[in-house]
């Protein structure tokens, strides 16, 4: 009996050792597809969604603009963006900042020449402001490379698991508000000539004068203290409706421009506030900025890089002329 109860336990032993190994190889099957399951997830919640990538459709029709020349401003990749004085692009930029100067002058001559009143007023006003927006912008394109360098290196690790990614992507908020301002920018511009257009009509009507050429009559009268000093010529005029049109959008794309940069840094604040809430009240926190970082110096790395972003963005001159725009005490 009792040689029958010792086999009957070396065989009920074998039975829990063969259990206990297809449990654990169960669960380690079942562990791996957790895993592959969790890479699966993280893979699919890593993309692109860089801000050198979400302004890259504005910063490349700036250019036509002739604001912030940088080249490589199209690439996909912020290694290749380049600052160069010898190009076309600063020299058209110059050349805008030339112009936007030389009408600065010319509304400053009629004001001192007659008297100051509303129009001249405002287009001088117009006119040093855009031009100074430009200068600015100049200035901010020096550094610009450098700063998408550090940049880029703050969104890899933010577009990538363990960092909550947003359904509604960085370049989908940028892109839908530079959208709808370029557009309300247009149709200013457009409103504002077609009022022009109008005041002249009613002022012919009434002073009953005969005009053959309506198109003529209206550049010419559009910026007449233009041709007081220069001689008038349809081209000359159509240029100067074009560079007109060219600084509505650089008056509206100073404001634009400090929109992109504060969402685009507010974005990557709010994802460390989320992550770091999962860990409140945890006395270690080298995880939660860096994952797998050893060093506490390491864990931060991204934090302090952030925040030397803000302080190279965080342009004196950007700032004073948008709040000179707005009425602001700086």
């Amino acid at each position: 009996m009792h040689n029958v109860n010792i086999e009957y336990f070396k065989k009920s032993k074998k039975s829990i050792e063969r259990f206990e190994v297809y449990e654990n190889l169960k669960l380690f099957k079942n562990y791996s597809l957790l895993i592959q399951k969790d890479e699966e997830i993280i893979e699919e919640e890593s993309f692109d969604d860089s801000f050198h990538k979400a302004i890259k459709p504005i910063a490349t029709f700036v250019q036509f603009l002739f604001l912030m020349p940088i080249c490589g401003i199209s690439s996909e990749f912020s290694d290749n963006l380049r600052f160069k004085w010898m190009t076309v692009r600063v020299t058209m930029s110059l050349l805008y900042l030339s112009y936007g100067l030389f009408i600065t002058f010319l509304f400053f001559k009629e004001i001192y020449i007659k008297q100051i009143n509303f129009g001249n007023s405002i287009g001088m006003l117009f006119f040093s402001y855009t031009t100074t927006c430009t200068l600015v912008f100049i200035d901010i394109a020096q550094k610009w490379p450098n700063i998408m360098k550090m940049w880029k290196k703050i969104d890899d690790n933010f577009t990538r698991h363990p960092y909550k990614i947003y359904k509604r992507r960085l370049s989908t908020k940028i892109r839908s508000i530079a959208v709808t301002v370029i557009i309300l920018a247009l149709l200013e511009h457009l409103l504002f000539l077609a009022n022009e257009a109008f005041n002249k009509y009613v002022d012919v009507k009434l002073k009953d004068i005969q005009v053959d050429k309506p198109i003529e009559y209206f550049l010419n009268q559009q910026f007449g203290f233009i041709y007081a000093n220069l001689p008038f010529s349809v081209p000359l005029g159509l240029f100067n409706e074009i560079m007109n049109m060219n600084f509505t959008f650089a008056w509206n794309y100073m404001e634009l421009f400090v929109t992109m940069i504060s969402l685009g840094l507010s974005t990557r604040f709010h994802q460390i506030n989320k992550r770091i809430a999962k860990f409140r009240g945890k006395d270690d926190l080298s995880d939660v900025i860096d994952p797998g970082s050893s060093k506490p110096e390491d864990a931060f790395r991204s934090l302090k890089t952030l925040a030397h972003i803000v302080l190279m963005v965080d342009n004196d001159q950007l700032v004073h002329v948008s709040d000179a725009k707005n009425g602001k005490e700086a």
